[in-house]
This record gives structure tokens, sequence and C-alpha cells, in this order.
């Protein structure tokens, strides 16, 4: 089975969000590195996340244990995500007025070129 969340994405585009308990802190699933069946099976699954509180509100990246945020925290709607605003933008990610152009779908960075 092929691992649909095996991509990089944004907090804003996160595969899954999840909540503690105290709603202290709010974890945003940004890559899992196994399939849903081969997670399931493993207790030492990762998921790379980036997690925010009232200490980092800018959030902090790693990988965790998938088990330990189910664990702690119950899953909610991602309160960054965007409604209605169009899935395609073009970025000019910094080299300069002449530089490679990127789309971002998705939550992904696309070269144009």
């Amino acid at each position: 089975m092929k691992n649909p969340c095996n991509k990089i994405v944004t907090p804003e585009t996160a595969y899954e969000v999840w909540q503690s308990h105290d709603g202290q802190y709010t974890t945003f699933v940004l890559k899992k590195y196994k399939n849903p069946e081969a997670e399931e099976k493993d207790p030492f699954a990762r998921w790379y996340v980036c997690t925010k509180s009232a200490q980092t509100p800018h959030g902090e990246y790693g990988d965790t244990y998938a088990a330990e945020v189910k664990r702690t925290s119950h899953r909610i709607e991602n309160p960054l995500a965007q409604k209605d605003v169009p899935t395609t933008e073009q970025v000019d990610i910094g080299f300069g007025e002449d530089g490679p152009r990127y789309s971002h779908e998705n939550g992904h960075f696309v070269d144009n070129y």
C-alpha cells in the first residue's frame, strides 16, 4: 500500500491536526513515514510534526512517535486551513527578479521549469 502522506507539507495544509486534551498545544502532522497499514502495526511509527503552544507560537519542528500524539491528544479541524482560497499561487523564493519561479500547490512547491 502506498503512503499518501509521505511528502512534507506546511502547517496550513497538514495531513492531520491534533490538540492536547488540556488545549495547551497543537500538533500539525506534516509527514508520515509509513503507510497507514504499516503504521498501525508499529508502536514506534514516527511523524514529522510542527507543535505550537503559548511558549512556542511559531512552532517546534521534529519527529515524534505517532502513538504518543494519539495517546495525549484528540484530532481537530485545522485552525490554519484557508477556506475558499485557490490552491495554486506563484511564489518567488528569493533568487532575484530573474530567478526560478515555483508553484505552491496544496502545500507542495513544484518547479515550473
